[in-house]
């Protein structure tokens, strides 16, 4: 009865709003997050507190999705099943594969059911449930090994013992992250649910709430007015491919860069009803000012940002976050040999993993492709910036400040907005008409400067000698300086 109002108001909604209901039942979704947020955030003992997480989250979960939940429910009983049957030594990578394989059949099924279709589906959730459910077997893994084999992370992170099934679905369905996201491991959630350390104290919520729900209304303002303006579309179209190259590019910068603002309208709704429950609270800054970056969906200022390893940490990046800790260093540990190759297989091996995470269309792939470029690109001209810093200081004062920085973010935003184009076009065929009104100079620019860094080596090796015990650089890409 209740849910059946409820779809009745959402459908006056969308007529009158000329808004997809599904959109519309999202957003109502994760607004009502905040008020369940904030009355959870004064709630005391486990208990209670894992109860309502699931009574809330399955509530929410069944408002969105309906009997397609069910799917969810399925494979989190049988991830809790898989911990309990299989050797514990390597069981983190049975879920892991069983969990792809799953996720890749409801992929699948969507694409040869509604091809192209953004529609809300219940793949959305198992794309962010995922996460969790690998995130939560690595940890048990982990706390059967040897802890010398550890890093200082994984012991912090290690489950030495099966929680209950209680603990384990409420962290799973918990009604902050059970429409779409954001990740976070069983290591914040039990501290959160116990209030234990910093979540023993945690501020009043609804201010930081409000910020992130004022942020999601105003992405949301942005893109309903301007994007209909710039459709995707057109960059198929034979009059785009009329324009000019700098009216092109003018126009797909501007296209993808409104699309990704829907994404922030999205996140930041989600990262409303997580800030409302207190999950996202971090403790006090020196000055005494109250930190809320615990868990976060997004950071929308990477925006601004040159820096491509940060752009790639900020976007999505709760999933960054997984890709990181459960893919990436899996197989390029911390406390591991440093090796150039290992690095290389590590990061094109998490782009693979992403590429299925988000799906089987073919346009995906060749943008984490491009995306690897990029990012390639990104640790040679780091490496380069490093060892032959006179020459970009000189660069730097020949040209003034402001000059130099905007030239410096269009290097990095301009290739991975033309990248994203073809991510969100989908097929092939469609890739091959928008790269061709290019005349696919962006992504033989970005072949040729790696071309050019490999076979002339600027800049690559450092002629001074490591310092012992001197610590190591992080790059632009997640990597060591030193293991370039």
């Amino acid at each position: 009865m209740v849910f059946a109002a409820l779809d009745l108001v959402f459908e006056q909604f969308s007529k009158v709003l000329n808004i997809p209901a599904d959109q519309i039942r999202l957003v109502s979704a994760l607004i009502m997050a905040i008020p369940f947020g904030i009355v959870f955030s004064f709630l005391r003992g486990s208990f209670i507190r894992h109860f309502l997480s699931i009574v809330l989250g399955l509530f929410l979960q069944y408002l969105v999705y309906k009997d397609q939940i069910v799917f969810v429910l399925l494979q989190t009983l049988a991830v809790y099943l898989m911990l309990k049957i299989f050797n514990r030594k390597s069981v983190a990578i049975v879920v892991f594969v069983q969990s792809l394989i799953y996720m890749s059949a409801h992929h699948i099924y969507r694409q040869w059911a509604s091809y192209g279709s953004w529609d809300m589906d219940i793949t959305t959730i198992l794309m962010m449930t995922i996460c969790k459910w690998t995130g939560f077997a690595w940890c048990y893994q982990d706390g059967g090994k040897d802890e010398s084999k550890l890093s200082v992370d994984q012991k912090m992170r290690q489950l030495k013992k099966l929680p209950s099934f209680l603990e384990y679905f409420s962290y799973i369905h918990f009604f902050g992250s059970a429409i779409c996201g954001p990740n976070f491991d069983y290591y914040e959630f039990n501290l959160f649910i116990h209030k234990k350390e910093h979540y023993s104290k945690i501020p009043f919520t609804l201010f930081n709430s409000l910020e992130w729900l004022l942020k999601a209304a105003a992405f949301s303002g942005i893109y309903i007015c301007l994007l209909p303006r710039f459709p995707l579309s057109y960059v198929l179209s034979q009059e785009y491919a009329d324009l000019t190259f700098l009216e092109k590019s003018l126009f797909f910068n501007i296209c993808i860069t409104l699309i990704r603002i829907k994404y922030y309208a999205g996140w930041c709704f989600s990262q409303a009803g997580v800030a409302s429950s207190g999950l996202s609270y971090n403790g006090k800054c020196k000055d005494g000012k109250n930190k809320w970056d615990r868990v976060l969906s997004c950071i929308p200022s990477n925006e601004l940002s040159y820096d491509i390893k940060y752009k790639v940490e900020c976007w999505n990046s709760s999933v960054q976050f997984w890709l990181k800790k459960y893919v990436y260093l899996r197989i390029y540990p911390e406390n591991g040999k440093k090796s150039v190759q290992r690095a290389n297989i590590a990061q094109y091996a998490t782009n693979i993993i992403s590429a299925f995470w988000h799906g089987f269309y073919p346009g995906y792939y060749t943008a984490f492709f491009q995306w690897s470029l990029c990012m390639t690109c990104a640790k040679l001209f780091y490496n380069a910036s490093i060892n032959k810093a006179h020459v970009f200081n000189k660069i730097r004062k020949s040209v003034s400040s402001p000059v130099f920085n905007v030239g410096r973010f269009l290097l990095a935003q301009v290739p991975l907005n033309c990248f994203g184009i073809g991510f969100q076009l989908l097929s092939l065929e469609n890739n091959h008409t928008f790269f061709k009104t290019h005349s696919y100079v962006y992504l033989i620019l970005v072949v040729l400067v790696i071309l050019a860094f490999n076979v002339t080596g600027w800049g690559q090796k450092s002629h001074k000698k490591k310092t012992e015990g001197q610590p190591e650089q992080e790059t632009p890409s997640g990597e060591n300086a030193k293991s370039q």
